[in-house]
């Protein structure tokens, strides 16, 4: 048997932690090199990152980042239906987060990955840069047929959705519709 003080306990977790973090960090640190890799081996491809520096003096920090690959976009916009479908989770890591997504229907069905974000939370503010980016990229119209945007109900994105996709149809998904009504 083995006699361990609680602080023993307590260095040992924190010793656990900062290696658990430091390989997270350190994949937030390759960001950089990652986006660079994948604009060179996609030529059109498009990051975006936002760094939070609170004070002169800190040290900058990751706070959002936007991306799409080019081939997925040319693949969207040449073979997907003109459906949008937008929808966020959580990150569950260290830092936390938010991944945004924009995903197309192709015509088998299947789920096509537009764009993706990064970013700190869910908010009309991170939802609205995400969506800034998007339509810099993809635009609001596929030829002359404007995009039908579906999302999970989200008031902030709804909100979001509102002014960049001016001319677009908004539908929910169904799915979200049918686990509210059977909650209550």
């Amino acid at each position: 048997m083995v006699d361990v003080s609680i602080p023993q306990v307590y260095r040992a977790k924190r010793k656990a932690k900062d290696v658990l973090n430091g390989v997270d960090m350190a994949q937030y640190n390759r960001i950089w090199s990652y986006a660079a890799t994948a604009r060179v081996r996609n030529l059109g491809s498009a990051n975006k990152m936002t760094l939070n520096k609170p004070f002169e003096e800190s040290i900058c920090t990751f706070q959002r980042l936007y991306y799409y690959l080019f081939a997925c976009n040319q693949g969207f916009l040449d073979g997907c239906r003109t459906i949008i479908g937008f929808d966020g989770c959580f990150l569950k890591s260290p830092f936390g987060g938010q991944l945004l997504t924009a995903m197309g229907k192709d015509g088998n069905n299947n789920m096509f990955p537009i764009a993706f974000a990064v970013v700190e939370v869910k908010c009309y503010e991170s939802r609205k840069w995400f969506l800034e980016f998007l339509i810099g990229d993809i635009g609001t119209h596929n030829g002359s047929i404007p995009y039908t945007c579906i999302s999970d109900r989200q008031k902030g994105l709804v909100h979001a959705l509102n002014t960049p996709f001016l001319e677009s149809e908004h539908r929910f998904c169904i799915r979200h519709l049918y686990q509210n009504f059977s909650q209550k």
